[in-house]
């Protein structure tokens, strides 16, 4: 039979607010989790071992000859280098992601694709966020000041976005 007309303009936006509920429960859940493990061993192995070893790997790769090393949080390099701080990691972009999939209606079986998809390409596009600002600052220092705090945190606001996007709406039919 279905529901009668009044209960579908009702139904709609009741589940939007649940939606927007769990995203935001889930969201601030994992932001305070994260921040109170600023400075222990879990936050050293995430900014140290996976994000500044893996980009220094990358440059290394790339460029030889620049000499680049891992020192803690620091990329290091003769010719300059950054410095990793807290929120450079790309665990605010994942939380999002995760938050946004995790309140999406769609089986546990397509959230955890989404999940394990979706975390890749925020540890990929995060990777060589870090590795453009490296070559950015060592090149053009103008040019890094706006591609650190304008253009490469929106690019992965928008690209994450856009994935998520695809991904929704291939489970939400």
């Amino acid at each position: 039979m279905g529901m009668p007309p009044e209960q579908h303009h009702t139904a709609a936006p009741r589940g939007l607010l649940i939606q927007a509920g769990w995203f935001l429960a889930v969201f601030v859940l994992l932001q305070s989790c994260w921040n109170a493990s600023l400075n222990t061993s879990a936050d050293a192995f995430l900014t140290d071992t996976l994000t500044v070893k893996a980009a220094v790997t990358a440059i290394q790769l790339l460029t030889p000859a620049s000499n680049t090393i891992a020192i803690g949080r620091t990329i290091s390099s003769p010719g300059g280098g950054i410095h990793i701080g807290n929120g450079c990691e790309g665990v605010s972009v994942l939380f999002l992601l995760i938050a946004a999939i995790i309140a999406s209606p769609v089986s546990n079986r397509q959230k955890c694709q989404g999940l394990l998809i979706g975390s890749a390409l925020v540890y990929f596009l995060n990777e060589c966020r870090i590795i453009g600002l490296f070559y950015a600052f060592r090149t053009e220092r103008p040019l890094f000041d706006l591609l650190h705090h304008i253009v490469a945190p929106t690019a992965m606001i928008i690209l994450v976005g856009l994935f998520y996007l695809v991904w929704s709406m291939r489970h939400n039919k």
